[in-house]
């Protein structure tokens, strides 16, 4: 099954990560698959770098890799998490890499060097998943209990904990002008979070099993979630209402907005 997609900045390219080990690059338009790369192991997270020209991929075989999505060749190879690693993304600059594990760690790196620059400990809990915030100074990470963690991104410091869901986050996300955070969890719920106030905004309910992705759209003005209860589901920021259920045939693990 695929356990993560994203679109490419110009939107003309999707990135789709697989428990097969397998990582395929298409063609959004048409539909033809450009690039079939692999991992040796299962491929938990990827992402496209802000300029499209390089993908990375987190793996259960403990590994990153980054890599030209012009000739598909590993430009780099990221070593350093002792478990499978669970989530990977850019920076929005480029520049860095933030990586989550069951090592209990999150770890930043230099995308240049391909070195790591940071490592963060969890509190004996292996991290869901993790993402930067739009300016780079804050990462939000989730754990295998129920709460939500903002670290700064240059010390490693942890900067608050979020605590509110009945069960572990699965997935979680900034808004584009960095002052919300939505979660999504195994409580089948989710929430909007202030950031500066540091305090839940609304409990969003509707799904039926646990809510395994959620993100918002560009414009701030909608979240789109996807569950194990095989739908997806678009609410309305301002009113804080469902509008829209899409039914599927299984359960959805990821979705991405062009």
């Amino acid at each position: 099954s695929i356990s993560s997609c994203a679109f490419s900045p110009d939107g003309k390219r999707i990135i789709s990560a697989s428990w097969d080990s397998t990582l395929k690059l298409w063609n959004a338009e048409t539909g033809k698959e450009i690039l079939n790369l692999r991992h040796t192991k299962d491929i938990r997270s990827c992402s496209f770098s802000p300029d499209g020209k390089r993908i990375v991929s987190a793996s259960g075989d403990k590994t990153l890799k980054i890599w030209d999505t012009e000739t598909g060749k590993v430009v780099m190879l990221l070593m350093g998490h002792s478990d499978v690693v669970h989530s990977c993304i850019f920076s929005l600059d480029g520049k860095k890499v933030v990586s989550s594990s069951y090592d209990e760690t999150l770890k930043i790196w230099d995308t240049e060097t391909g070195k790591e620059i940071a490592s963060f400990r969890g509190p004996r809990m292996h991290f869901q998943s993790c993402s930067f915030s739009p300016d780079g100074k804050l990462i939000v990470s989730g754990y295998s209990d129920t709460t939500l963690k903002l670290w700064d991104a240059e010390e490693g410091k942890e900067v608050t904990s979020l605590s509110g869901h009945n069960d572990y986050v699965s997935s979680y996300a900034f808004s584009p002008d960095g002052k919300q955070i939505v979660s999504g969890s195994s409580d089948n719920t989710l929430k909007l979070w202030d950031i500066e106030t540091r305090k839940e905004i609304v409990s969003l309910s509707g799904h039926s099993s646990n809510v395994t992705f959620c993100t918002f759209t560009p414009d701030s003005k909608w979240i789109v979630s996807a569950s194990q209860d095989n739908t997806l589901k678009l609410w309305d920021i301002e009113t804080r209402k469902e509008i829209a259920t899409f039914q599927s045939l299984a359960r959805i693990e990821c979705c991405c907005f062009r």
